[in-house]
């Protein structure tokens, strides 16, 4: 893609609260070096003004996955995924919509502490830096 050349962007739009069918807005982005799906849902938010919500990018790395939505049909990490020239941006399916792309991933944070997915010290800490052992 050439820089400024226009992205056709269409974004899958639901408040629960208060509306009774989900609808799909579209937009033009210019591609900017190197963008990434995030970029262009904060172009649309900061630049042309639309007020909608979307996931926020704690890592900004594809680690975390906070940022997850539907680019296309296809789960992606917004934070990470590059853009492509005509996008559609919905939700995840598999986690009930809280409004627009956000979707509610409580059951799944609960689940994953449940699994307790870090490390646990079996000894105290000895300061930095820690020996590496065999």
């Amino acid at each position: 893609m050439e820089l400024g050349e226009k992205l056709e962007v269409t974004i899958y739009r639901f408040n629960p609260a208060a509306d009774k069918e989900p609808r799909y807005e579209t937009y033009q982005v210019p591609y900017r070096s190197r963008m990434v799906v995030l970029g262009a849902l904060q172009y649309i938010y900061e630049e042309l003004g639309v007020e909608f919500t979307f996931p926020p990018s704690y890592c900004g790395c594809n680690k975390c996955g906070m940022c997850g939505v539907k680019v296309n049909g296809v789960p992606v990490a917004s934070c990470w995924e590059p853009v492509q020239p005509k996008m559609l941006i919905e939700p995840l399916d598999n986690f009930p919509v809280i409004r627009d792309l956000v979707t509610d991933k409580s059951e799944l944070e609960e689940a994953s502490e449940m699994l307790r997915p870090y490390l646990v010290r079996k000894k105290p800490y000895p300061g930095f830096p820690e020996p590496i052992t065999h």
